[in-house]
């Protein structure tokens, strides 16, 4: 049978079971071992805002429990008394009192255990709230926590009327009727060692159970008069109907735990917690009044279990009994609360309708705090969608970003810290002053440290690393976001730990760290799981990452059924549009329509440039621009082309020799022009990664004309920045331009003849040391292809190996000789042996590529993961 809810004012049974631990404790009960560990419990329930630990989601207990939860931890603790717990003290004195008068003597008698605060007295050495004693029994100092609770539970006994105290007692006497049989066997134990002459005085007064004991003795005496059990009190009591278990509750502990759980959905996410679930509910079924708060907090779980009609039902109950106690004053947090519902589930045009209006009341009321939160709100709503317009009483978003530095300052710490990492953040999409985005940096920390904000310390975290892959140093992005993992546990905030492990993920992945990238992922599951929010955050990310790595291995009808998935994410969120348009684009080229794919490119940078009014997304422009480009330069996309084995000088040769130093004649003539722009543009904006990919680009089209040792030139230079981006796919393009380049040159000498070497720098390179390099230079770039899985790159190299390999012994004998003294027959069998290992992998990703490319099993992770979505 379950549990009815009744609401009290304060006093509960709980708390009388607590009051009475407590007294144990100054009887002297407990045993020094265990005196710790009883008061870390007691504290957790009498302070429990205080102990609210937990990792990701802080949880307190605070509603009021049954005997159970006593039992959990006091039976293990032991008295003073061999073979009696503290519970089974507990439990003897709760069934000792057997009348509503025995209840007012003990709760008279609480007032004797407490003394009022002498300065001149120190606490004691371990710091507990006893201050000393009296009588042979500990006291509590009015001012301690023990203290504390002790007296105002005595206070609102004291000041209950009649009736209150009659419900009271059958509260308490349903409260410990489970655990009569416990008691019957305790009892026996405890009056056989009291005939054996021990003291077992439960409590200091004497009097008290001196009184309990007289009443049950005189009520035994009165009972052995008669003989026919049906006369007994007991057999009469038996025949009365047991009434339905009760669940006591404090309606202000009820309140403080809403209160509570407002804080920690706002600042933590999460979901309403199954027990404050069940108190609601049942609260509502039995058509008891709800706390005003109450209203809100089902708002909140609706709104994270993206239930927009029960979301919006409850907050205007919640601000119709708010407008109805504190008047007009409170309308704008209404207003801007349905702004923000409103927006997250896509009514964008009524969204800024709230803001405006929100915006105008808060100016009416002089509420600077809450309109530098809506305004900081918009700001960033305005950033990631870029398609809305302000409301009417903005003019544009340099407006409302200069606004919040100004203004913000005066209200919240908080709030101006992140207007800085707003600008951080528009200064990085738009290709702004990276002198001024670092200014702006180093301000927003300076505040934060200042602040001591923990949720700002995180997005700084986030900003920072985002500002750092700008620069191109992957070293100081990972340090940004490991910096989160020093913020103390309490204050973890598990929104921007899914962020934080997403953004790590990202990097992971563009490093060719694919196992930790998705093992970070299914670490975040937990976590994500946790509410439909926190699911909208992380899934979309999971399954992105998922699907470019598909594309990499070729598995085209997966990433088909990953971009169906995805497409209703795109509505609401433009990066993850901007991702999914990009990789449609890659599908198309690799499915064989790459005129399609450049003519839709180049119709959306017309476009983003025009929506971006003078100041569009930058980062996504040159991405987009960078695949373009590639497309030109290298063709359709299938890649550079090997087939057959031809001798060094045969006349055939021309061929190979093309294919291993990318021959890409006939290029476009906006191919240059493209690459051009894109490196200068990369350049200004400090764009590392881009400005990498423009000048490998710029090699590769050097080597189409022809002039190999240019390229060598650019790529020598920009090598080392290449390294320190630690982008996987692009350290490997760069090295297999590089092994083009060397193995051009080399090429060339060879035909000069008459030991003709390379003059590059203060270094002289010979023909065979050149393809020494390009030979080393494919395989590492062959490594890098493989940590991405990119197998249609690596299935290109490994063609160019194979067919360049055999070679190896005739440019041996043209520049003179193995250095290493090997024969050439030695060396053209090990050549030979290279040669047909290379073969068998051509063989063996050629088949893969086929089989992937109509291979339509899907990973079951990626299944369970939709699921839950």
């Amino acid at each position: 049978m379950e549990s009815e809810i009744v609401i009290v004012k304060f006093l509960t049974p709980y708390k009388v079971s607590i009051i009475a631990t407590i007294l144990l404790y100054c009887d002297g009960i407990v045993p020094p071992r265990n005196k710790m560990k009883l008061m870390c419990r007691l504290v957790n329930f009498i302070d429990p805002q205080q102990s609210a630990t937990s990792s990701i989601q802080p949880e307190i207990q605070l509603l009021d429990r049954d005997l159970r939860q006593l039992e959990s931890f006091m039976a293990s603790l032991h008295s003073r008394v061999p073979g009696l717990s503290l519970f089974d003290f507990l439990i003897d004195f709760l069934f000792r009192m057997t009348s509503l008068d025995s209840l007012h003597t003990f709760m008279g008698r609480i007032n004797e255990y407490l003394v009022r605060d002498d300065p001149e007295k120190e606490e004691t050495e371990e710091g507990l709230p006893v201050m000393g004693q009296i009588g042979g029994n500990a006291v509590l100092r009015q001012s301690s926590l023990l203290g504390s609770f002790c007296k105002r539970c005595f206070l609102a006994f004291d000041s209950l009327s009649f009736d209150a105290v009659l419900h009271l007692w059958e509260y308490i006497e349903t409260f410990r009727e489970p655990y009569r049989a416990h008691w019957e066997k305790i009892h026996k134990r405890m009056e056989a060692l009291k005939m054996d002459g021990l003291e077992l005085t439960t409590f200091g007064v004497d009097g008290l159970r001196e009184e309990i004991l007289s009443r049950e003795r005189a009520a035994d005496e009165s009972d052995d008069g008669g003989d026919d059990d049906g006369d007994s009190p007991d057999f009469l009591k038996s025949l009365i109907p047991k009434p339905p278990p009760v669940h006591c509750i404090a309606a202000e502990n009820l309140e403080t735990l809403l209160e509570f759980q407002i804080s920690v959905f706002e600042r933590y996410g999460g979901t309403l917690p199954d027990e404050i679930r069940y108190v609601l509910q049942s609260m509502i079924a039995t058509n008891k009044p709800l706390p005003t708060s109450a209203h809100y907090v089902q708002y909140l779980d609706a709104f994270r279990d993206k239930d927009y009609e029960a979301a919006f039902y409850h907050l205007h109950r919640f601000y119709d009994y708010t407008m109805n106690s504190r008047g007009r004053t409170h309308y704008q947090y209404a207003l801007f609360t349905l702004a923000t519902l409103q927006a997250e589930f896509g009514f964008y045009s009524e969204a800024m309708k709230a803001v405006d209006e929100a915006i105008t009341v808060a100016r009416e009321n002089k509420d600077n705090h809450c309109l530098n939160y809506i305004l900081s709100w918009l700001y960033s709503f305005l950033q990631s969608h870029r398609d809305c317009k302000p409301p009417a009483s903005l003019s544009s978003l340099e407006q409302i970003s200069q606004f919040l530095r100004i203004r913000a300052k005066e209200t919240s710490f908080s709030l101006y810290s992140l207007s800085y990492q707003s600008e951080v953040e528009q200064l990085v999409s738009s290709g702004g002053s990276l002198t001024q985005a670092f200014e702006s940096l180093i301000k927003s920390k300076y505040i934060n440290a200042i602040s001591n904000s923990a949720f700002a310390a995180g997005n700084l975290s986030l900003v920072a690393s985002g500002l750092w892959m700008r620069c191109g140093s992957a070293a100081l992005a990972h340090l940004a976001l490991d910096l989160y993992s020093w913020i103390p546990e309490r204050k973890l905030n598990a929104l921007l730990t899914i962020e934080m492990g997403v953004r790590k993920a990202k990097l992971y992945f563009l490093q060719g760290r694919l196992p930790e990238c998705f093992d970070l992922l299914r670490s975040l599951k937990h976590i994500a799981h946790g509410s439909q929010w926190h699911q909208q955050l992380w899934h979309p990310k999971f399954l992105m990452l998922h699907l470019a790595r598909r594309l990499n291995e070729g598995k085209l009808q997966e990433a088909k059924y990953l971009f169906q998935k995805l497409s209703g994410v795109a509505a609401v969120d433009t990066e993850i549009a901007h991702d999914i348009y990009y990789y449609q684009r890659i599908w198309d080229i690799k499915y064989g329509n790459t005129s399609e794919a450049l003519e839709s490119m180049w119709t959306e940078l017309e476009e983003s440039e025009r929506k971006g009014e003078g100041k569009p997304d930058l980062l996504y422009q040159v991405r987009l621009m960078v695949l373009y480009a590639k497309q030109l330069v290298y063709g359709s996309g299938i890649g550079l082309q090997c087939t057959g084995s031809h001798g060094l000088f045969s006349s055939q040769n021309e061929t190979t020799m093309a294919a291993a130093g990318g021959d890409l004649g006939g290029l476009p003539p906006r191919a240059v022009t493209l690459v051009l722009r894109i490196i200068k543009i990369a350049n200004t904006a400090a764009l590392a990664q881009f400005a990498c990919e423009g000048v490998i680009l710029l090699a590769a089209i050097s080597i189409a004309e022809n002039e190999p040792a240019d390229a060598l030139a650019l790529l020598d230079g920009i090598l080392p920045r290449v390294i320190e981006s630690q982008i996987a796919s692009v350290i490997a393009d760069a090295y297999k331009v590089l092994a083009q380049a060397s193995f051009r040159i080399s090429n060339n000498l060879i035909r000069k003849g008459d030991g003709s070497t390379l003059v590059f720098g203060s270094k002289q390179r010979t023909a065979r040391q050149l393809y020494n390099d390009a030979l080393d230079h494919f395989q590492t770039a062959a490594h890098y292809y493989e940590l991405m899985e990119d197998w249609q790159s690596l299935y290109e190299v490994y063609t160019i190996l194979a067919e360049i390999v055999v070679t190896a012994p005739q440019i041996e004998e043209n520049d003179g000789g193995d250095a290493q003294g090997a024969s050439p027959s030695l060396a053209t069998s090990a050549m030979t042996e290279k040669a047909a290992v290379y073969k068998q992998n051509v063989v063996d990703l050629k088949s893969m590529l086929e089989r992937n490319r109509v291979r339509v099993t899907l990973d079951p992770e990626i299944e369970g993961s939709s699921k839950l979505g």
